[in-house]
C-alpha cells in the first residue's frame, strides 16, 4: 500500500484502469494510513485514490469519472464544493459522494448548501467496522445519514427531508395560499424542462424514490434537482415549492 504522501502526487496518474474507484478528498492527517488499508483490503477490487485538493476532481478524465463508484469529501472541502458542486455533479453525475465530518454535527452552511448534493454522511469518531459498512451501502446505491447527526440538524432537515403527499383537498388550499403572490416569473421561467418534471410528480405527491423510478434517475439525483428547484424558486421546503408549480399551471381568477 503506498503511503499517504504517494498517493497525493500520483492519485489519478496511477489509477488502473481495469479497476473501479474510490476517491477520497481531505488533509492527510484525516485518512490515516490504517483507514485507508482497511478500505484498500475491505474492497479489493476497488483502486482506492486520495488526494488533498478537490481541484483533482475537476481534472478527472472521462474514463476516470466513468469509473468512479464512491467519492468521500472531508467537511473541510465543503466551502471548496459549494462553489465548485455544479462542476464536480456534472463530472460525476450518478456517482455517490459522502462527507467525511468531525463529531455530531457539521457547519448549517455546509449543511443548507450541500446536504441534497451527499448521498451520505461518515463520522470520523465512529468504529472502523462502521465506516466499512457505510462505504459497502454507499456502492451498494444507498444512502446514510447518522441519526444523531440528523437530530442535530432536524430544523434543516425538515426543509429538503420531509415528503407530506399532496392529496386533491389539499391542491386548492395550497393555491390560495399562496395566489397573492406575484405570478411572474414561474417555475416555467425559472425552471429547466427535467426539474419542471420532477416538480409536477412532487406536487402530484410522489416521494423521491417513485419520482426517481419513473423518471429513470437516481434518488439522490432527485433530491439534487429538488434542491435547485427550492433554491430557484426562492421557497423553503417542496411543499411551497408544488404550491407554486399549482398556482402556476391553475392561476385563480382575479376579482374585480
Amino acid at each position: 500500500m503506498p503511503d499517504i504522501a504517494e498517493l497525493q502526487t500520483t492519485a489519478f496518474d496511477t489509477a488502473k484502469p481495469d479497476k473501479d474507484l474510490i476517491l477520497l478528498f481531505g488533509p492527510a492527517r484525516r485518512f490515516s494510513s490504517s483507514v485507508l488499508c482497511a478500505i484498500t483490503s475491505e474492497f479489493p477490487d476497488h483502486e482506492i485514490v486520495f488526494s488533498d485538493n478537490l481541484h483533482k476532481a475537476l481534472e478527472c478524465t472521462r474514463e476516470q469519472c466513468a469509473k468512479t463508484s464512491l467519492a468521500i469529501l472531508d467537511e473541510s472541502f465543503c466551502t471548496s464544493l459549494i462553489d465548485h458542486q455544479v462542476d464536480v455533479r456534472g463530472l460525476f453525475p450518478e456517482t455517490p459522494i459522502a462527507l467525511a465530518f468531525d463529531g455530531s454535527t457539521i457547519s448549517h452552511k455546509c449543511w443548507d448548501h450541500c446536504e441534497p448534493f451527499f448521498a451520505g454522511f461518515i463520522a470520523f469518531d465512529v468504529h472502523l467496522d462502521i465506516w466499512l459498512s457505510t462505504i459497502r451501502l454507499l456502492l451498494a446505491g444507498g444512502e446514510y445519514v447518522p441519526p444523531r447527526l440528523a437530530s442535530n440538524m432536524s430544523d434543516s432537515v425538515s426543509a429538503f427531508s420531509r415528503e407530506p403527499a399532496i392529496n386533491g383537498s389539499d391542491r386548492n388550499a395550497l393555491v390560495a395560499e399562496n395566489s397573492t403572490t406575484t405570478q411572474a416569473p414561474g417555475p416555467a421561467d425559472l425552471l429547466t424542462t427535467r426539474e419542471l418534471e420532477v416538480l409536477e410528480l412532487v406536487a402530484e405527491g410522489r416521494q423521491n424514490k417513485l419520482i426517481a423510478c419513473e423518471l429513470k434517475l437516481s434518488e439522490h439525483t432527485v433530491k439534487l434537482h429538488l434542491h435547485h428547484i427550492i433554491s430557484k424558486l426562492g421557497v423553503t421546503n417542496r411543499t411551497e415549492a408544488a404550491a407554486c408549480f399549482l398556482q402556476d399551471q391553475n392561476p385563480l381568477p382575479r376579482s374585480a
